[in-house]
Order: C-alpha cells, then sequence, then structure tokens
C-alpha cells in the first residue's frame, strides 16, 4: 500500500509540475502579447497624430485656396464689368481710307487713282 501512494504521490505531484509550467509560460505569453498590443496601440496612436496634423493642413490649403478661388471671380466680375464700359471708338470709313494712303506714301509707293 505504500509503494501505491508513492506512486499516486508522484502521479500527483507530476500532473501538478505540469500543471505550473504550463501556468508560468501561458502567463509569459500573456504578458509578451500584451507588450506586443501595447506597442500596436502606441504606433496607432503616433500614426493618428500624424494623419490629425496631415489633415489640418489640407484643411488650411483648402481654405486658402478657396479664398483665392473667391479673389480671382472678383477679378473676372470687375474686369467683366469693365469691358462693359468700354464703348470702341467708331471712326468714319473715309478717316480709314485716308490713314491708309498717308502709310502707304510713307513707303514711297504710288497711291491708285483716288
Amino acid at each position: 500500500m505504500k509503494t501505491i501512494k508513492k506512486y499516486w504521490l508522484a502521479i500527483v505531484a507530476g500532473i501538478a509540475a505540469i500543471f505550473g509550467l504550463f501556468l508560468l509560460f501561458s502567463s509569459k505569453r500573456s504578458k509578451t502579447k500584451l507588450d506586443q498590443i501595447e506597442d500596436q496601440i502606441e504606433d496607432n496612436n503616433e500614426q493618428i497624430d500624424v494623419i490629425e496634423d496631415r489633415v489640418e493642413d489640407i484643411q488650411q490649403q483648402r481654405e486658402e485656396i478657396k479664398q483665392d478661388i473667391q479673389q480671382t471671380e472678383s477679378e473676372i466680375e470687375d474686369l467683366k464689368q469693365q469691358v462693359a464700359e468700354v464703348n470702341p471708338e467708331v471712326r468714319p470709313v473715309t478717316e480709314a481710307r485716308e490713314n491708309i494712303l498717308n502709310k502707304t506714301r510713307r513707303r514711297s509707293r504710288k497711291p491708285k487713282n483716288t
């Protein structure tokens, strides 16, 4: 009977040792996984900060471009008003003919019969 007790004691001790080793390795494994997850969270937070900075820059550029567009639109409207206000002078045909004749005379060409 004593030998059976020794065997049972050895079996129970072996099972307890295996269970203890399992708990030890599983706790180490869970700690390393937690560390990896924390590192990933930190990396994600850093990436979020970088992306938020980029978003702010893009929004600022957008506002600047909107202001530039509004400026150019107002300039276009001003130019349209100026073009509408311009009235070209209408010269009579006889003045144009005289100008043409004067220019041709300067070139030492003889004008046609007038």
